[in-house]
């Protein structure tokens, strides 16, 4: 009888044979016993242990007792691991245990085991430990500009000749974004692969059925035909299907064999056109993990042990792998995958001034800036980078816009600048990868804190200098004096100097100046209403008859601006015109003008 086996029989003596209230008691004892004893063990996880003190059949993922990578060739250890997980599984009763999966790159497999047959499993010695193997969730473009993506566009880096594998709720295929980017379509989610099954392969594997995924996806590499382009337009997509529509996966072993199918199909030596050579991982464990160097995620447990040694493998094979850092505002610990040490993980910041914002993650902010670390992003010393994650707009379910926050979102913009990188040089190693994007010279302090981490500037990353941006794609760069880089204007209009005073205007193009008419370079806008202050009415302090507010009454951009706006309301935009304030400009505004035509407001006013 195998050892398995032979426990169960006791374990069964135990439950069984004692009649009445005496039997449960006799089995409460015996269930004692065998639970503290597999505590005294060390070698099963406090979690899995508080699971079996509630249910007698639990989802683990085994450990195996395999030589680490750098001892074996690829194939010995494959090898290795398949003869030990044999050894293993053929130990223990079917109805013991019920498999879900078994891994080629990690040493282990995972399944349903019975609490009666865990310590004879630990007696085979193929296995190392025993976990439970816990679910998760989802971790959930003003942000292309702030992180140099749009200068990286312009300047040429398109990402194209990458594959990038995202493993999320799956993606939009029909979308208008992702039009020629698929590659191939992968699903490893229990019940809820778009078959109805746990596993599913090829076209129509990965069709998103929560939105959260296409979005990821589209920061990473949307061709811009609806939402803003991605970090890497022209990058390759292998989706990975593997949260459901709630944004939850059941178990981190469907993560590794997911990842033990991207390394199987998508990584090829010597590399092909459809190589993945980045994944990104918008997804954290229910658990995180302090910094406990050098062991990843400290004592993670089995199951985070073979997450990581699936991602070593990839790392081995010149991938690089990123995760969101989470979103439950932990300033000690990380969830995995990003607590893993070949994981570059990834916090989130604000990328524009929203005002107060409230978030769907318990916290509310009072207000928001660009390069401000949101209040819900997980922010621990040994976190790797920021990016841009709250508000991102990109694609979503039914071919049309979505507005989503949280370090999912900056997550797939450092997976898309790395994308650029290796596309910049494909001999680059992930660890070069990932310390080009390090070495961003843009610092965030968290005031919680008051840690450091640097913020993606993957302009700088690729060696790109300030004034090559053109990230509004008018031709103009900054160094050739675009005089609006904010926004497209390649005629470089500015009417202040082109129609009103042709010998100077303000320099500030039409499509960002907020007094389009007065030659205001200092574009104050105190109320911050978009109308420049140069163009409000001021009352009895605007000196009567200067229209244009540059302290002299004349008869150029004065008289110019009184006739565009006659007959106009002062409310209008622009409203400059309205000498007297009575929110009309008429005759009377006229007057001022032409009774103070040639003064300069230095000197006294006439009664």
């Amino acid at each position: 009888m195998s050892a398995c086996r032979c426990v169960a029989a006791v374990l069964a003596l135990a439950f069984c044979a004692v009649p009445g209230h005496a039997a449960d008691r006799a089995g409460e004892l015996a269930r004692e016993r065998l639970l503290e004893s597999l505590r005294d063990s060390g070698r099963v996880s406090d979690a899995l242990l508080a699971a079996y003190a509630e249910s007698d059949r639990v989802p683990v993922i085994v450990t195996l007792e395999v030589p680490e990578r750098h001892a074996l060739t690829r194939r010995a250890r494959r090898d290795r691991i398949r003869e030990r997980a044999d050894d293993a599984l053929a130990d223990c009763a079917p109805a013991d245990f019920r498999l879900r999966h078994r891994f080629r790159h990690a040493a282990g497999f995972a399944g349903e085991l019975h609490l009666r047959a865990v310590r004879g499993l630990l007696r085979n010695p193929a296995v190392r430990d025993i976990d439970l193997d816990g679910g998760g969730h989802g971790a959930l473009y003003e942000s292309m500009g702030l992180t140099g993506g749009y200068t990286a566009s312009t300047a040429g880096f398109s990402g194209a000749g990458i594959t990038v594998a995202v493993l999320d709720s799956g993606v939009d295929t029909d979308h208008p974004d992702f039009a020629g980017a698929l590659v191939d379509e992968h699903c490893i989610c229990p019940g809820c692969c778009p078959n109805g099954q746990g596993v599913q392969t090829g076209p129509g594997a990965a069709e998103d059925d929560n939105g959260h995924g296409s979005l990821v996806a589209g920061v990473v590499l949307s061709r811009g035909n609806v939402a803003s382009i991605g970090m890497a337009p022209a990058a390759d997509l292998v989706a990975v299907k593997v949260l459901d529509d709630g944004l939850a996966f059941a178990a981190t072993s469907d993560i590794v064999d997911a990842l033990d199918w991207v390394i199987d199909n998508y990584t090829a030596a010597p590399p092909t056109p459809s190589t993945v050579r980045v994944v990104n991982m918008s997804l954290a464990t229910g658990a995180t993990f302090p910094d406990t160097s050098p062991n990843d995620c400290g004592d993670g447990g089995g199951a985070v042990s073979l997450l990581g040694q699936a991602v070593d493998e990839l790392e081995s094979r010149g991938v690089l792998v990123v995760a969101a850092a989470g979103n439950t505002a932990n300033k000690t610990a990380l969830p995995a995958p990003a607590c893993l040490s070949n994981v570059v993980s990834v916090g989130a910041t604000w990328d524009q001034d929203l005002g107060p914002e409230p978030t769907p993650f318990g916290c509310s902010e009072t207000g928001t800036m660009p390069d401000q670390i949101t209040c819900f992003s997980n922010a621990p010393a040994h976190m790797n980078v920021l990016a841009p994650g709250a508000r991102i707009t990109g694609p979503n379910l039914e071919g049309v816009l979505g507005v989503s926050l949280g370090t999912s979102f900056a997550s797939p913009a450092v997976a898309g600048c790395a994308a650029l990188l290796i596309a910049q040089d494909d001999m680059r190693t992930p660890a070069e990868v990932a310390g080009l994007i390090l070495a961003s010279p843009v610092l965030v302090t968290d005031p919680a804190t008051m840690f450091g981490f640097p913020r993606l500037d993957c302009a700088n990353a690729l060696g790109l200098l300030p004034g090559d941006d053109d990230s509004d794609f008018d031709g103009i760069t900054v160094d050739d004096g675009d005089n609006c880089p904010a926004d497209f204007n390649p005629a470089q209009g500015d009417i202040e100097d082109d129609i009103v005073n042709a010998s100077a205007g303000d320099g500030v193009g039409d499509r960002c100046d907020v007094c389009v008419f007065v030659i205001d370079p200092d574009q104050t806008d105190s109320d911050q209403d978009g109308l420049g202050d140069a163009c409000v009415c001021t009352g009895p302090d605007l000196w009567p008859g200067d229209v244009d507010g540059n302290g002299e009454v004349d008869d150029q951009s004065d008289i110019f601006i009184l006739g565009f706006n006659f007959g106009n309301s002062g409310g209008v935009t622009p409203a400059q015109g309205d000498q007297n304030c009575d929110d009309v400009i008429d005759g009377a505004d006229y007057t001022l003008w032409a009774d103070h035509f040639g003064r300069l407001s230095s000197e006294a006013d006439l009664p």
